[in-house]
């Protein structure tokens, strides 16, 4: 009787090994630490992986223990999609493979002014126009009805401007604005020019952007708006 309660017990006891051995051995599965791995890739070289050693030098870099681990991944596949975005191709040394989505991680309004000389967001019915140089302008998407605004912003986007209106009679007003923008998309899409063309500073727009100008989606809003005199 005693030698099959040992048996029993032993039994007991390789099973859990072999449950914990698997679930260690799908590791790869159970986390996203590949993706987050790539992402932080892309932030800091501004271009995806190709190999297992580019993860494993971000993870070193790490000081949290949920971190990528090679060992973890019989193989990993790269694949850059026409999108822009990274598949990767997980293979778990058990052989159980699955494939990922990495979207590219979101950056900042100073990074993308600094890199296009200019930012342009939008929320569905106004732009807001950030140039390298300082200049701020604000207006409607249909470029002829709405809400203007000329200035100057200041890093911390903090701005001053004249506000006025389109197709609309108005006394104009100079406003102080405090805004923020977060999240910011690395890839933009295409804008139309035509929004600048009644704007006073129209040509000093032009001449900073080159090509077709594109906007890039992000969070933005005002956090006061603030009218100083007319």
């Amino acid at each position: 009787m005693i030698n099959l309660r040992i048996l029993l017990l032993l039994f007991i006891l390789g099973s859990c090994v072999s449950v914990f051995a698997g679930e260690a051995r799908e590791r790869a599965f159970n986390n996203n630490f590949a993706e987050n791995a790539a992402m932080e890739f892309f932030e800091k070289h501004e271009v995806w992986p190709t190999r297992i050693d580019d993860l494993v030098a971000i993870a070193k870099e790490r000081k949290s223990k949920d971190y990528f681990r090679s060992e973890d991944y019989r193989a990993i596949g790269f694949k850059v999609l026409s999108n822009g975005k990274l598949q990767l191709e997980l293979t778990a040394p058990s052989g159980k493979t699955e494939v990922r989505i990495c979207d590219k991680p979101s950056t900042s309004a100073e990074a993308i002014i600094k890199k296009e000389g200019y930012l342009i967001v939008h929320d569905g019915s106004s732009f807001y126009y950030l140039g390298g140089d300082g200049l701020f302008i604000s207006g409607p998407l249909d470029s002829w009805c709405g809400r203007a605004i000329e200035g100057t912003y200041q890093t911390g986007f903090r701005a001053t401007g004249v506000m006025h209106f389109f197709n609309r009679s108005c006394v104009p007003t100079i406003y102080e604005m405090e805004f923020e923008i977060d999240g910011v998309e690395r890839d933009g899409e295409p804008f139309d020019s035509k929004n600048f063309v009644f704007f006073e500073q129209a040509d000093r727009v032009f001449k900073r952007i080159s090509g077709k100008p594109v906007f890039h989606k992000a969070y933005f809003i005002f956090r006061s708006l603030v009218p100083l005199k007319k």
